[in-house]
């Protein structure tokens, strides 16, 4: 399978600047400048390989779960999330089919449309992004012990930082694939030729982490 990993790499770096380019940060958002560059991608990298490992064996693959579906070859997988503020964020897949749109490009974004999903394989459990852990910090239920009142996503730094966690995500998640497919691993899954892997947030734009 395809990937870029260097891109999610550089998209990484190159948000980590703008963030520390940003001035006038809110002191809750200015001590993110250390916490950026301490974030260990290859140690959430394998923690995240061990998980998908596991769902990918006890969910996606299973037939308790998949029943007579498991048979079904699948066009793609969406990883969705909501939120990257809590400990250990939880994701869901879906698997998809008869999808309608060409998905081969890593540098671009997708709004998927005309797709269907499999009736046995839907918010089936998906990989913990804990490599996001440190934004619980700015969590609400965090931030009103501290304050009266704030509105944190409204302060500088504050759409800067989040893309960071963002592009964490994706290179997080390309690694973790990485070692999953050398293994064969991702073989267990029943593909078609033009399998790919998305990961977005919910109602958000997806993007590309692997593509037959």
């Amino acid at each position: 399978m395809k990937q870029n990993i260097s891109l999610y790499r550089n998209e990484l770096d190159s948000s980590i600047k703008a963030f520390k380019n940003v001035k006038d940060k809110h002191p809750e958002i200015a001590v993110f400048e250390n916490l950026v560059d301490n974030l260990n991608i290859e140690h959430y990298a394998r923690l995240m390989a061990e998980d998908i490992k596991a769902k990918l064996c006890d969910y996606w693959i299973n037939p308790d779960f998949r029943k007579s579906e498991i048979s079904q070859k699948l066009d793609g997988l969406l990883i969705e999330y909501s939120y990257l503020d809590e400990i250990d964020s939880k994701s869901y897949v879906y698997g998809l089919v008869d999808v309608n749109h060409n998905v081969s490009d890593f540098d671009r974004s997708y709004n998927l449309e005309n797709y269907d999903l499999c009736t046995n394989f839907q918010s089936l459990p998906g990989p913990e992004l804990s490599v996001t852990n440190d934004l619980h910090r700015l969590n609400h239920s965090v931030l009103d012990e501290k304050y009266d009142y704030i509105e944190i996503y409204f302060e500088n730094g504050w759409s800067e930082l989040t893309k960071i966690y963002k592009d964490a995500v994706k290179l997080t998640l390309s690694l973790a694939f990485e070692s999953l497919i050398e293994a064969g691993l991702i073989d267990k899954l029943n593909m078609n030729p033009n399998f790919f892997i998305l990961i977005q947030q919910h109602d958000c734009e997806g993007y590309l982490i692997a593509k037959r």
